[in-house]
């Protein structure tokens, strides 16, 4: 097989590959306020990405959380159960809590009326289709199958 066709074969099957590869980014999947859950025992903290699976399936580890609807912050409301008025920003994993009895879910009555000033937003990468590559992207494919080709049309076989 020429070399040529070899060069080919390899340039468009890389074009074809990344143009069809799927890209994956964070997608907003739903919302819910920090005091709008069910009522539970102070010993039952739920962490947000719980709350999430649980609200909206799959597993907690799925789910990135945020304290804004644009971007995934990886911070989410907690409250302190029992304490009135107190909420604060945590990174979504509770283990840290120093054993406090947190909820990003669960209604606390210390809380009563604040389900729409503290909103958790959960996010999850989900699989957006195939990329569609820039116009700077095709300019420099194109320009190197031109330099390919004219590279190739430029060497002359070897005297036998």
């Amino acid at each position: 097989m020429k070399l040529r066709n070899v060069l080919a074969a390899v340039t468009a099957g890389a074009a074809l590959a990344a143009a069809g590869a799927a890209q994956a980014a964070l997608v907003l999947v739903g919302s819910w306020g920090l005091n709008n859950g069910p009522t539970l025992d102070l010993a039952s903290p739920t962490s947000a990405q719980q709350v999430a699976a649980q609200l909206f399936g799959g597993a907690p580890e799925d789910y990135v959380i945020s304290t804004v609807d644009t971007s995934a912050n990886a911070l989410a409301w907690y409250a302190v159960l029992g304490v009135p008025g107190v909420t604060f920003i945590a990174e979504h994993d509770v283990s840290s809590s120093a054993g406090f009895d947190l909820s990003a879910y669960v209604y606390d009555p210390a809380l009563a009326g604040e389900q729409d000033r503290f909103v958790n937003y959960a996010f999850a990468e989900r699989d957006v289709g195939p990329g569609i590559p820039e116009p700077a992207t095709w300019a420099l494919m194109i320009g190197g199958l031109g330099l390919t080709g004219a590279v190739l049309r430029r060497r002359r076989p070897a005297a036998a």
